[in-house]
Parts: C-alpha cells; structure tokens; sequence
C-alpha cells in the first residue's frame, strides 16, 4: 500500500510539473537557434517592412530569445515563397510572411500553388489591409466618374496573379465595367511604384496602410491620386475616396465585391509556418507573435513610422481561411473565371 501512495504521488508531481517541463523544453529548443522569417514579396515594399519591423521585436517574446532574420524570396506574388515554406521550410523556426490571397488560388484549383493552405500554422495578421486604386497626376483622370467615361482603359502595374495589384482590377473590369488594363510581372509593389514614377504605368491597386508609408508625400502633394476603394467601409484617411461596390448595378455583382473586399483585405498580410510546426511550438510563436504586436515599443516605431498595427491573432485566421474552403460551386466558378482565367 505504501508503494502504490508513493507511485500516486510521484504521478501527480509529475503531472503538476508537465507545464512547467514543456515550458523549460520550448526554452531549450529556441535558445541559440535562429528563427528566418522569409517573405514572399521584394524589398522595399509594406510586406517587407512589417516583416522587417516583427522581427526586430519578436527576439524578445520567444522563449529563449532566438535570433530572428529576414530574407526576402520575390515571386509570383509570394507563390514561390508559398511553396518552399510549405514543402521545404525547417519546421518551427521558419516563418512566412505573404499574401493570403495565394491561399484563394489554392482554394480554386491554380496548379502553380503546391501547398493546402489548411495545413500552415497561422501566426496571424498585423492588420488587415485597406486596397484603393490610384493614378498619377497627368492621366486626365482625378475622380471615380471620369474613370467610370474614360474611352481608354488606364493601364496599372501589377506583380502577378494573386496579388491585388493583379486581381482586383479584373474583378473591377468584371463587375463594374471599369476600363483597365493590367501590366503585370514586377517584383514588387515598389517596383510597381517606380514604375508609376517613371511613366511606364499610369497607377496600381494595393493596401493603403503600405503606400502611407512609402508613398505618403506623393499623395500629400497630388502626384499620386486615390480613386476608390476594394473595401465595404472607407478608411478614415481616405473618406472622401468612394467604394466600388457603390458603382455596382447588379446583386451579383456586390456579392462579388462584397467577397473581394474580404479576400484581399482581411486575410491579406499573413504570417505563418510550415505544417510541420509542432502543436506546443505553433501556440508558442502565436503568443510570441501577438505580444510583438503589442510590445510598446513596436507600437511606437510603428507610430513613427505610419504602420497601422491592428492586430488579428492566429485561431482567427485560421477560422478566416477555413471559411474560404467553403466556398460554394457557383460563386468559386464566378472568382476562379477572374482570378484564373
């Protein structure tokens, strides 16, 4: 009897302590290591400076204080990217940072995507995004109305299928009819930017909270001119900038914009890890990742730096993605029409 009181004890103590054992193993494991953040665009643009600006920060919130380093892997709108993490990534101390659009294309069968965006670990979100179309000054186009008349279509860089540079314009074409036609291929949204500069294209369409940050003197001026928005609600910033779906004549065609404006903006700025993250490790970076977002002092380099941090964490992301799985027949047939023609 004795020695089943002493087997009972020493089960409970161990049971008492497993958290604590879990804990000590997850600081074991990240200490020393080094974590790389890959992102899917080039530098220079807003995915790269979130990225840039988490890992500066996340040293500090995960146990043992591994090293955090960037490096950035451009293409196909961070498809390729996409790809690697997926089926080559070191397990729990690899982290992507991409679109979730590339998850859409999964959803409607693109054969280029070789990943189940089911099966990445979702860290979350630093904000969601708020896309608007804007042209250069010169164009002779200044409001949503003379855009809606023009005889021309207005050509907008774009960095691939995928990308909202890319697929919003077609939806707009598909929907409200407006005249566009899209140059794709650039490695990036700075590309698409120098672009805009140079004359080669006459504007583009991606997150405001990205061109604030690089482009904000050009639109403080008027050389670059915000049009309308892929969103249901106006940014605060741009409240004078109309919705598209208020140029929407049919119901079918504010079904779709109405799913646009969640596709590419909710899900849009995600981070995650390769399916293989162990479930302890995955919960681990998750906090990690939200208290980053939270840490003062990433909230006020992003008050410096004009980043709107507003944080979406790892379950509900990977709520938000499940719900794109479950989209039906008909209105995948409609989106898998524009997006992958």
């Amino acid at each position: 009897m004795k020695a089943l009181v002493v087997v009972a004890a020493a089960a409970l103590l161990a049971f008492a302590n497993a958290p604590d054992r879990a804990s000590a193993d997850t600081h074991d494991f990240y200490k020393g290591k080094r974590i790389r953040l890959i992102v899917g665009l080039a530098p220079g643009g807003g995915f790269d400076l979130y990225a840039r600006t988490v890992a500066r920060h996340l040293t500090k919130h995960v146990p043992g204080n591994p090293n955090v380093i960037v490096q950035n892997m451009p293409g196909a709108a961070g498809t390729v990217a996409a790809n690697y993490v997926y089926n080559m990534g070191e397990p729990d101390v690899t982290i992507l940072h991409f679109g979730g659009t590339q998850i859409l294309n999964h959803v409607l069968g693109d054969s280029a995507t070789k990943f189940d965006g089911r099966k990445f670990g979702y860290l979350g979100a630093p904000t969601a995004n708020s896309v608007i179309c804007f042209v250069r000054d010169g164009t002779g186009i200044r409001t949503m109305e003379q855009w809606m008349a023009s005889k021309q279509p207005v050509i907008l860089g774009g960095v691939g299928r995928g990308s909202p540079t890319d697929d919003i314009p077609r939806f707009f074409q598909e929907t409200i009819g407006l005249p566009i036609k899209v140059v794709s291929g650039y490695g990036g949204t700075s590309q698409v930017r120098a672009a805009v500069e140079r004359g080669e294209v006459s504007g583009g369409c991606w997150d405001w909270g990205s061109l604030r940050i690089t482009s904000r003197e050009d639109f403080e001026s008027g050389k670059f001119i915000p049009l309308v928005h892929a969103t249901t609600e106006r940014h605060r910033e741009l409240k004078q900038v109309p919705l598209a779906i208020d140029y929407a004549k049919t119901d079918e065609a504010r079904e779709l914009l109405t799913f646009v404006a969640h596709a590419y903006n909710t899900i849009r700025r995600i981070f995650v890890v390769p399916p293989d993250t162990s479930p302890k490790r995955l919960q681990v970076l998750q906090k990690a990742f939200i208290d980053t977002l939270n840490d003062p002092a990433l909230r006020a380099e992003a008050e410096r730096s004009k980043m709107q941090i507003d944080p979406i964490d790892g379950p509900t992301m990977t709520r938000l993605i499940g719900d794109l799985y479950k989209l039906s027949p008909k209105a995948k047939a409609t989106v898998k029409g524009i997006v992958l023609p």
